[in-house]
């Protein structure tokens, strides 16, 4: 009788351990949640993530007039915040594992020291978003390509650059947790330049290439695009010290050459539209910039100015040079388009981008 009972008792200890064992199991994390999307580093001239080498592989998220990523930050909602996920996961469906994505400072800031912070709330739950499709983004920023705020451009240059420093502190205050951070990029294709205006350029009232001074007035033009990009690193640095930082240059040398800023940079974020017939010239360029040691990211090229022969020519020659690809993508897909010669354009630059991932993206996202 007692060893039944020993045996019974036996019983029921494996069976409440057993019990015990599965509720454990059933509410460990790493049980039932998909692997963390690991982090992009710097290793040396490589792009790694999660110990393998890592390229980048993918889309400016807007182009000619249409910009769904504007739209959202300029007012969050749930159903833009649901349009912006669809084209995201279409774009991870046409096989991009990353995103540039736009952060204008309007959107993002109401005055010289007031973050908006109905856009910050909304730069985290886009991140959230990214993070669930493992699909990694490029937060350009310091935009001023819709309408530049007033109050903006009527601050002198130091004023100017505390703000830009200011909305970074806030941007690496809302997504140093986020692994799907893959850069910070302080502004695109900056210059240091006299002028009565602080951009060289519009189109379709997109104003770009923004000068970060106006007055150089004898001052070493390499040396305040030194400081300017100290300043911007330092704010990104006094919250978030682990996510890459880089600029969106262009390749035209000056005060924002490799040779003068690469040292203070994680990652190069190159612009480059070759000419028809002078591939040449722009591999050597992009190789250039490549030279300094640091990952080099095309973070824009098309055939804008060339062929597409030239193009692919000049995409194959500079392969080894660089650690990965931006095309353009506004979200629509072929089905979508219309019979104009921009769609026809966007067509073709969509398909050009799947066949070439098998010539020029030998790493897996």
């Amino acid at each position: 009788m007692r060893a039944l009972r020993r045996g019974r008792l036996r019983l029921a200890l494996f069976a409440s351990a057993a019990v015990a064992c599965l509720c454990v199991s059933l509410a460990s994390p790493s049980a039932a949640a998909p692997a963390k999307l690991p982090e992009v580093l710097r290793h040396g001239s490589d792009l790694v993530a999660g110990g393998e080498q890592f390229r980048v592989w993918g889309f400016n998220y807007g182009i000619g007039r249409r910009y769904p990523i504007l739209s959202y930050f300029d007012r969050p909602t749930e159903g833009r915040l649901n349009r912006v996920v669809a084209d995201m996961r279409e774009a991870r469906a046409l096989g991009a594992n990353t995103l540039r994505v736009y952060l204008e400072i309007k959107a993002f800031m109401t005055g010289p020291k007031e973050p908006r912070r109905r856009a910050f709330a909304a730069l985290a739950a886009l991140l959230d978003k990214a993070e669930q499709l493992r699909l990694y983004l490029d937060l350009t920023g310091n935009l001023v390509w819709r309408a530049p705020p007033r109050w903006y451009d009527a601050l002198p240059e130091q004023a100017r650059w505390a703000v830009q420093a200011r909305f970074w502190r806030e941007v690496a205050r809302t997504a140093r947790s986020s692994p799907a951070v893959l850069v910070y990029e302080l502004t695109s294709e900056p210059v240091v330049a006299e002028s009565e205006s602080w951009y060289s350029g519009e189109i379709d009232g997109l104003t770009f290439i923004q000068r970060i001074v106006r007055e150089v007035d004898g001052r070493d033009p390499s040396q305040l695009a030194r400081r300017w990009i100290r300043l911007l690193a330092a704010s990104i640095r006094a919250h978030d010290r682990q996510h890459l930082i880089g600029v969106g240059l262009l390749t035209l040398g000056g005060p924002f050459a490799g040779s003068n800023v690469a040292d203070l940079l994680d990652v190069l974020l190159l612009h480059e539209y070759p000419e028809e017939g002078r591939e040449g010239e722009a591999i050597a360029r992009v190789r250039d910039f490549a030279a300094s040691g640091k990952p080099v990211i095309l973070g824009e090229t098309a055939p804008l100015l060339a062929t597409t022969e030239t193009w692919r020519s000049f995409l194959r020659g500079s392969r080894h040079c660089v650690d990965g690809h931006l095309f353009f993508y506004d979200g629509r897909m072929p089905r979508e388009l219309g019979q104009t010669r921009a769609d026809a354009w966007y067509a073709g630059a969509l398909d050009e981008f799947r066949q070439l991932r098998g010539s020029l993206e030998s790493v897996a996202p």
